[in-house]
């Protein structure tokens, strides 16, 4: 039996475990800063359509090209937390201070609690 699915879209040279998270290596984002622990992250969306979204609102206009879709399948009974119900994130103040919510993120990460973190898409 399989567990949840997310999705993510990035580039076909980047399908790999190891290439998954390169984007979180090249500066910070909302939930992290770069990985100086060694802890990089990977952003994946829980639908198709939020996945292609986040991409064309994270391309600045420029298309992207040599692209794929792919499904990351979860291991049945991982532990997901939701950053509002598990994490009492603090609103309006996360969408208003991306320091708070890298600090969050970066919080969340160290402390192996869970494989991911649902969080809110701004």
């Amino acid at each position: 039996m399989k567990g949840p699915a997310v999705w993510r879209i990035c580039f076909k040279g980047d399908l790999s475990l190891e290439g998954l998270p390169y984007g979180s290596t090249l500066g910070p984002g909302r939930w992290h800063l770069p990985p100086a622990s060694g802890l990089p992250v990977v952003y994946a969306a829980s639908s198709r359509a939020l996945a292609q979204l986040e991409k064309r609102v994270h391309a600045n206009g420029v298309a992207p090209v040599k692209q794929a879709l792919i499904r990351l399948e979860l291991p049945l009974g991982a532990d997901i937390l939701d950053a509002h119900n598990d994490l009492a994130l603090e609103s309006p103040r996360w969408r208003l201070d991306e320091g708070y919510t890298q600090g969050v993120g970066v919080d969340w990460l160290q402390s192996t609690a869970s494989l991911g973190l649902w969080v809110p898409s701004v």
